[in-house]
């Protein structure tokens, strides 16, 4: 028996079959999960931290945080992609889409002057000595942020003012975070990490 959960990029339409329960060995599940990228937003994986604490207004929806936490709790060795959109301020992407005489997408300047968040993404994968758009098992992904990322300050939170263009998360000062890396950090060596993280 499966059920689908939806693979995070942009608008949630791809989805993955994932088997309900834990009645597979780890190593089926690990087998089963090499060959699935889950897609996401390096940032978002915080908001699916704090909404796992009860976050219950995360920046990027319920809907994403969700997504994330069913996928790394029915399958901690999934593979997770951690994007940070870059292709649309590489110098090159204007030049592709005018050779092929196609139009820019729909979405290309919203994208574009997303700053804020593909700033915390960008301050994530740093901190997690990842590359962006490179796929790693959600197990250590979580292991690499709870040893790595004590606080949300520097990336949900600044200590300077911040702007209307540059909005704070109201989760970004509670302990939310903190609890969530207490209760798995603690134990990141083993899938409670992962498991625990609904």
């Amino acid at each position: 028996m499966s059920r689908k959960v939806a693979r995070h990029k942009g608008n949630l339409s791809n989805t993955l079959d994932v088997p309900v329960g834990n009645a597979c060995s780890i190593r089926e599940t690990k087998t089963r999960a090499d060959d699935e990228v889950f897609e996401l937003r390096a940032h978002h994986l915080l908001c699916a931290i704090c909404a796992a604490a009860g976050a219950e207004r995360p920046p990027c929806g319920t809907v994403v945080t969700d997504a994330i936490r069913e996928a790394i709790r029915s399958h901690p060795f999934i593979q997770l992609k951690l994007t940070a959109d870059l292709d649309v301020v590489r110098s090159h992407y204007l030049d592709i889409y005018s050779e092929c005489h196609a139009r820019l997408p729909k979405d290309f300047l919203s994208r574009r002057a997303d700053y804020a968040n593909r700033a915390k993404d960008l301050e994530v994968l740093c901190r997690l000595d990842i590359r962006p758009n490179t796929v790693h098992p959600a197990i250590d992904v979580l292991r690499l942020l709870f040893l790595k990322v004590e606080s949300l300050k520097g990336i949900c939170y600044q200590d300077f003012e911040l702007s209307q263009d540059w909005p704070m998360c109201e989760y970004a000062q509670t302990d939310y975070y903190r609890q969530t890396r207490e209760k798995g950090g603690q134990k990141c060596y083993s899938l409670d990490a992962c498991w625990k993280l609904g």
